[in-house]
């Protein structure tokens, strides 16, 4: 028996499933993304990185007259924290946040093709309980509160009047005031 005998000749992993499980099944937001806009990862950090990038911290503030880019960095307006998160941080949770649920599905794969485990109830069983532990309504239910809550905290604690730090974008200018809770709430619902 040759070398290319043996190879062919031993178990195939094929044995075990292959079909990746979603863990974001019963998620309203990832389902909407995923499901209904057939968005993936890459799609969501694109459209996320223009969002929460140019349009919100170049093009809205330039519209509403306060986009300020000379001077010191300390005098920026939108400031550069805001840029860091708006290019940088909030899309990459978001990418994140789509990316993970295929990624845990692709690591059981992984498991199943490196032969992790050595019988087929023994896997089953171990897959069965993730899944269980996944798919539960109670996650979306949490997420969604701990991001309310979050955005509560912004705009009544950390965006007050008499807040020590001043907003970038002032603190009587409701429009943008809504539309970066409305993205801190969608990103932090997302990070959770």
């Amino acid at each position: 028996m040759s070398a290319s005998d043996r190879v062919v000749a031993a178990p195939a992993a094929a044995e075990f499933p292959k079909t990746p499980f979603a863990i974001d099944e019963r998620d309203p937001l990832a389902r909407l993304l995923r499901l209904r806009l057939r968005l993936g990862w890459v799609h969501v950090l694109i459209i996320a990185l223009v969002i929460y990038g140019p349009v919100e911290k170049l093009i809205v503030p330039a519209f509403g007259g306060y986009l300020r880019l000379s001077g010191p960095f300390g005098q920026w307006r939108p400031d550069v924290v805001a840029f860091l998160t708006g290019f940088l941080l909030y899309p990459l949770i978001l990418a994140f946040y789509m990316w993970i649920a295929s990624g845990i599905g692709s690591v059981f794969i992984g498991l199943a093709e490196n032969r992790s485990f050595g019988a087929m109830d023994r896997y089953d069983s171990f897959l069965n309980r993730v899944q269980l532990s996944y798919d539960r309504r109670v996650w979306s239910f949490l997420s969604l509160t701990l991001a309310i809550a979050i955005v509560m905290v912004i705009h009544y604690v950390l965006w007050s009047p008499s807040a020590s730090i001043e907003i970038w974008f002032g603190f009587d200018n409701m429009p943008h005031r809504i539309f970066a809770l409305v993205l801190i709430g969608l990103v932090s619902y997302a990070g959770i």
